[in-house]
């Protein structure tokens, strides 16, 4: 390109001018350290969405019958997709797959196959809360779902100006609905987390992870899920035990647990 009488720069000879040559060197330091092949940023990859498969898991299985809340990923299980015994194999993946260490799951063939079949396809998983009433039965009003995991994102996220290492866990939340995700889609996803068809409401509030880390299940301290759930665990305990406090009725008025 022609520059006239300009002083010889960098910008006159690379084909994008408007960046020193520091990003092309990055790049080119960071394939020669971390080659752009299998063994090398294949294999951060694949135990990235390894990891984000123990994280889906570890989701699926937390809540436990006697907890005050559940947890629905968006993912479906196989054995929802065709007809089987789901309970049965929540089951499995709490003992094969959650439980196990990932020693112990690499050598185990039938769990790492469920594994693989299990969970998002990509390292971004999507999920969502919803709580139980004191006698036991799930909530079945999508608007108090909706406001449980925004009471969750509002304890788990950052204001400006707050001190970011003072948090555990960080999340981040979107909706779900009809107009971009279709009717079907959204019906569907009511029904699985609500427990009841035809339940009123055309968006949803979800989380959405992105597991980049991976040595999130093989930290110095052991798994980093426990620490997640912890996390989670406070989170919705003390909305929920705030809410009783109060006799049930939120900021807008509304009965949250109905005693």
């Amino acid at each position: 390109m022609y520059h006239g009488e300009a002083e010889p720069t960098v910008g006159i000879y690379g084909l994008e001018g408007s960046k020193p040559g520091a990003a092309a060197a990055s790049v080119y330091l960071s394939h020669k350290v971390i080659r752009p092949t299998k063994s090398g940023y294949g294999r951060i990859i694949g135990k990235a969405l390894f990891n984000c498969k123990k994280l889906y898991a570890r989701l699926l299985c937390m809540a436990s019958p006697e907890d005050r809340f559940t947890i629905v990923p968006v993912p479906r299980l196989p054995a929802e997709i065709s007809g089987s015994d789901v309970e049965q194999q929540i089951q499995f993946i709490r003992d094969r797959i959650d439980k196990a260490s990932n020693d112990e799951l690499l050598g185990d063939k039938e769990a790492l196959h469920l594994l693989s079949e299990i969970g998002p396809d990509q390292n971004i998983i999507t999920y969502a809360f919803n709580f139980k009433h004191p006698d036991g039965s799930l909530n079945t009003d999508l608007n108090l779902a909706n406001r449980l995991n925004r009471a969750i994102y509002d304890k788990l996220s950052i204001d400006p100006g707050e001190d970011i290492y003072g948090y555990k866990l960080i999340v981040s939340t979107t909706k779900f609905d009809a107009a971009h995700y279709g009717e079907a889609f959204i019906e569907h996803y009511k029904q699985r987390l609500l427990g009841v068809s035809g339940a009123t409401g055309s968006s949803i509030t979800v989380f959405r992870s992105t597991v980049l880390e991976p040595w999130l299940t093989e930290t110095s301290k052991g798994s980093f899920l426990d620490v997640l759930e912890h996390e989670f665990r406070q989170a919705v305990s003390d909305f929920l035990l705030l809410c009783e406090e109060t006799q049930g009725v939120g900021k807008e008025g509304v009965s949250f647990i109905h005693s």
